[in-house]
């Protein structure tokens, strides 16, 4: 009975490995996407500071580079929310995954110890059987 235990406890830690890892890949993606976020401000701050200089020729430039920043920024929001969404799911998973796993180890660490009780009192019982005869033997017959 404890080998079908083991089993179910290797495919639940392979379960919360599988929710590891697609936890991480999303937490690479928020990365991904704050990375993104910043490299859209400090391009729209060096736009800016470029208008400002040509005010002439930025009028006709900035405003549509502006109004594509401004939905780049916007696509960038909500894609971090949902990834941030995903990322709570995710990390509830891993935790119902673990919480699975813990059920079976403990149950295993309960198995296990209730067979070393078993052979330590049946190794008992033989010692205690061993110094019955032992006592005899010496009280003769």
């Amino acid at each position: 009975m404890a080998r079908g235990l083991q089993g179910i406890i290797r495919f639940r830690r392979y379960q919360v490995d599988e929710a590891r890892r697609a936890l991480g890949i999303l937490l690479g993606h928020a990365v991904e996407l704050e990375r993104r976020a910043a490299a859209l401000e400090r391009e729209i701050r060096d736009e800016q500071q470029a208008a400002a200089a040509n005010p002439r020729e930025a009028g006709f430039i900035y405003g549509p580079y502006a109004a594509q920043a401004i939905r780049r920024r916007s696509h960038l929001a909500r894609a971090s929310a949902e990834v941030e969404s995903n990322i709570s799911r995710a990390q509830d998973e891993v935790r119902q995954e673990f919480r699975s796993l813990k059920v079976f180890e403990i149950a295993q660490e309960n198995r296990d110890i209730k067979e070393l009780k078993e052979e330590e009192r049946v190794q008992q019982a033989i010692l205690d059987e061993v110094g019955l005869q032992i006592r005899r033997r010496r009280e003769g017959p």
